[in-house]
């Protein structure tokens, strides 16, 4: 299992492509608008790959990863066949374990985004963390059904598309530097989410869940954009 998690995050480019050709191509006024549709997209996959693995997995436990494999082979296919900038000659691709590791601590390093790293890296850790110990603590003590759960993310997943959507614009309108919107989203954030540790009830869990999701990827969004 511990070898599939590796393997799963070590492939796990997509996303980060699709931003990076997306900054490339965004000039300095649309970037932070571009910026949340490629977030948002992403949120749309939060909301319905948990509801959709909860039901597959309520009939079968290994329906969810033929599932994801089909997406994953229909991701490929897509990116392949896609032209994601003009090409440019470059450098071979050289593939190497510490290069992941060399480009974070290069961007620790620097004085303009090291900040800004360290701070995406904490929150970040800290919300996942978060989720973590909801799901344990809605099947431990609420007894959740793994549909149940599936949907529990799901409503996660829905925080992500109203923050996305709604919240970061409202917010940059309201503060008007992603600096003002990135703070304000991560205090917001972490209190919320300090709520969930108090005996609560099964609905407020689900409506902290959702206010959580939402003042993350405010905060997530403001940083992307610095």
């Amino acid at each position: 299992f511990l070898a599939g998690r590796l393997l799963s995050g070590l492939m796990a480019g997509t996303g980060p492509i699709a931003q990076a050709a997306m900054m490339d191509r965004s000039s300095e006024t649309e970037r932070g608008r571009n910026m949340s549709n490629v977030v948002l997209v992403n949120c749309v996959g939060l909301v319905t790959g948990p509801a959709v693995g909860g039901g597959l997995a309520h009939w079968d436990f290994r329906a969810p990863l033929g599932f994801a494999f089909v997406l994953c082979v229909l991701a490929f296919l897509w990116i392949r066949h896609s032209h994601f900038a003009e090409a440019h000659a470059g450098k071979p691709l050289a593939l190497s374990w510490w290069r992941p590791i060399e480009i974070f601590l290069q961007a620790i390093r620097h004085p303009a985004i090291g900040p800004i790293a360290l701070s995406y890296l904490l929150f970040q850790l800290g919300f996942a963390l978060y989720y973590v110990y909801i799901l344990v603590e809605m099947q431990k003590t609420y007894r959740a059904t793994p549909l149940e759960l599936g949907l529990f993310s799901a409503v996660l997943g829905v925080g992500f598309v109203i923050g996305t959507t709604a919240g970061y614009r409202a917010a940059a309108g309201w503060l008007k530097t992603d600096a003002r919107v990135a703070r304000a989203g991560l205090t917001a954030c972490g209190i919320v989410i300090l709520l969930a540790a108090l005996p609560l009830g099964a609905p407020l869990q689900v409506l902290v869940a959702l206010l959580a999701a939402v003042s993350n990827v405010i905060a997530f969004v403001a940083l992307l954009n610095f």
